[in-house]
């Protein structure tokens, strides 16, 4: 049975009252009154804001990773494995554990490709891009499943000519970002531990394979998503150092409305702040 006018005009009246999940809201003429309008022009910034910050949790957390790691060690750069053993270093991750030894590190494929080998042993881990989105595990779990092996990573904007031509079981993952980053688990004694970590190697195609391991000296790093306005400086950043996927044009169009644009300055108007906190 279909819907009658007169039950259509007590619903949406041309001038008067309409009650929606939001409230009440005012229409004359069948137009939102001014107040009536901004008041929905917030509300759509606040559920574009909300959608936006389950998008964006992700990206924020390997941002904060690069960012925690890049202010807490001098020397810390990209190629670079963060050794991780005590409890202050561990705290700031949301699902570490406590009886495992952690490396973890990032790399960036825009001017060539990475190569990370993985030595025979009883090691666990994966390539992760900045979405957390990963194309591979190593190790036990890996292609290789523990017999060792290099894996080249190659990049959005890698150059052709960067890439290793295949061969000598080489094993190629491509990755949506130009940072990748590595969740690697040594597992065995100390001893087992020190050789197999001290046998990996991570570096930039057409360099010298190496390994460069620095020591959590026992700091606390965050690497869990900020809070507050920090949450969308952080994403703001995230975006800006990174390439925009396919899928990913509506949220930044949604960014832009507010005041978040890739590239430009972190400048959100009053309104649009309240909208991020």
């Amino acid at each position: 049975m279909g819907q009658t006018e007169q039950e259509f005009q007590s619903l949406m009246p041309l001038t008067g009252t309409v009650e929606t999940w939001f409230g009440e809201f005012e229409l004359d003429h069948s137009f939102p009154t001014t107040e009536a309008a901004e008041r929905i022009y917030e509300l759509m910034d606040h559920q574009r804001a909300a959608q936006l910050y389950l998008w964006g949790l992700p990206l924020v957390g390997m941002t904060r990773w690069l960012v925690a790691y890049q202010e807490s060690y001098e020397e810390f750069d990209y190629n670079t494995l963060v050794s991780v053993h005590s409890f202050n270093e561990r705290r700031g991750i949301l699902t570490a554990n406590e009886t495992t030894d952690y490396f973890f590190g990032f790399s960036d494929t825009r001017e060539t490709a990475v190569v990370l080998e993985i030595p025979p042993g009883t090691m666990v881990g994966m390539i992760v891009d900045m979405w957390q989105q990963s194309p591979s595990d190593v190790g036990i779990f890996g292609p290789n499943a523990g017999a060792g092996g290099a894996h080249v990573i190659v990049g959005p904007n890698t150059p052709a000519d960067a890439v290793p031509e295949p061969g000598d079981g080489q094993l190629v993952h491509r990755v949506d970002t130009d940072r990748v980053f590595y969740v690697l688990r040594a597992i065995g004694t100390p001893e087992e531990v020190a050789d197999l970590s001290g046998r990996l190697r991570l570096y930039n195609y057409g360099q010298e394979p190496a390994i460069k391991i620095l020591d959590g000296e026992d700091k606390f790093t965050a690497q869990y998503q900020p809070r507050g306005l920090a949450f969308w400086e952080m994403l703001h950043r995230g975006i800006t150092e990174e390439v925009v996927q396919e899928r990913d044009r509506l949220f930044m169009y949604w960014l832009r409305t507010l005041g978040i644009e890739k590239g430009e300055t972190f400048a959100p108007t009053d309104r649009q702040r309240r909208s991020l906190e």
